[in-house]
């Protein structure tokens, strides 16, 4: 029984969707150690600016103030990061730069994926010439180069 075009579109969203799942976990450990580290930095400076509060009464008043803001600005900074969503385009590109050999293959194929689904469109693509397109594709992809 040939595979349909569906199955193959739902393997590489998953495969996309599973990177774009490991993609936000590392920000969110990335974010998470940057506030632990400033937050560390702002709590050993801490001790420095109660000694300096003889000389200027003021001075840890603002470095408390100055922790403070900056703390707040790096946890919205990271909430931001993680709320947005990375788009399978967004990810399919990141993955065409992170591996040269790939080329365009896989937004050319959810390119294409996009116009087999959606037939009532502008232009008039055909639906075989997309499927011997991606077949072709899949076809180069797995002949090893050995020259």
């Amino acid at each position: 029984m040939p595979s349909t075009g569906l199955e193959h579109y739902g393997r590489l969203e998953r495969v996309l969707k599973g990177i774009a799942l490991r993609l936000k976990l590392l920000i969110a450990l990335e974010h998470l150690l940057r506030l632990a580290s400033v937050f560390f930095i702002f709590i050993l400076g801490s001790l420095f600016f109660r000694v300096a509060g003889e000389v200027f009464a003021y001075l840890p008043f603002i470095y408390y103030m100055l922790a403070l803001s900056s703390l707040g600005m790096i946890l919205l900074l990271a909430v931001w990061r993680m709320a947005s969503r990375l788009s399978v385009q967004h990810v399919a590109r990141e993955l065409e730069h992170k591996l040269p050999w790939l080329k365009d293959d896989v937004t050319n194929s959810l390119f294409l994926f996009n116009l087999i689904d959606n037939p009532a469109r502008a232009d008039p693509t055909s639906a075989v010439l997309a499927t011997c397109t991606r077949r072709r594709m899949r076809f180069q992809k797995s002949i090893p180069n050995r020259w």
